[in-house]
């Protein structure tokens, strides 16, 4: 629907020959862009403030799953958390993700974490901040880009008392 090229005016001639050559004289196409390395070191704290909260550091194994929105209908696994740390390579900077984690019957996705139209992953370092009524959850982190790709540290933050009940009882 874009146009990307106009011919110099030509009277066409019946029974002859139109030379159309185009070569060198369309744009060339943007390089793709491919996937980047990202380090995640996650841990949290529950604060304890009722019995099912009692007061713990979380570092979580989990395998988390995403899909780029617009464009994929299933979930794919990303990758997995082990105590607390994880690596993926699976990204495009300038894409738009939503993640998510389930576990049993448990469904906790990017959507709950007030991030209804998805993650972008940067193209630099950057502030995601999570605000969520549903989980009663405002809180932020930074992802840093290095020479080698990305790492997201996500440390010792406060986790509300439902997703720590929510942990006790899947994990």
């Amino acid at each position: 629907g874009k146009l990307i090229y106009t011919t110099p005016a030509f009277i066409p001639v019946c029974g002859g020959i139109t030379n159309l050559d185009l070569r060198g004289k369309l744009p060339k196409p943007a390089p793709e862009a491919s996937p980047v390395p990202i380090l995640l070191n996650f841990s949290g704290i529950c604060s304890g403030k009722t019995a099912s909260s009692a007061k713990a550091v979380i570092t979580p194994t989990v395998t988390v799953y995403f899909r780029e929105i617009n464009k994929d209908y299933f979930w794919r696994v990303l990758g997995s958390i082990y105590n607390g740390s994880g690596y993926c390579n699976q990204l495009i900077p300038g894409h738009v993700y939503e993640f998510g984690v389930f576990h049993g019957s448990l469904s906790r996705t990017t959507r709950d974490l007030g991030l209804p139209n998805g993650f972008t992953m940067p193209q630099g370092d950057t502030t995601i901040v999570f605000n969520s009524k549903t989980l009663n959850l405002t809180e932020s982190f930074n992802i840093h880009k290095t020479n080698s790709g990305y790492i997201l540290n996500y440390i010792n933050f406060p986790i509300p008392d439902k997703l720590c009940a929510e942990y006790k009882k899947y994990f």
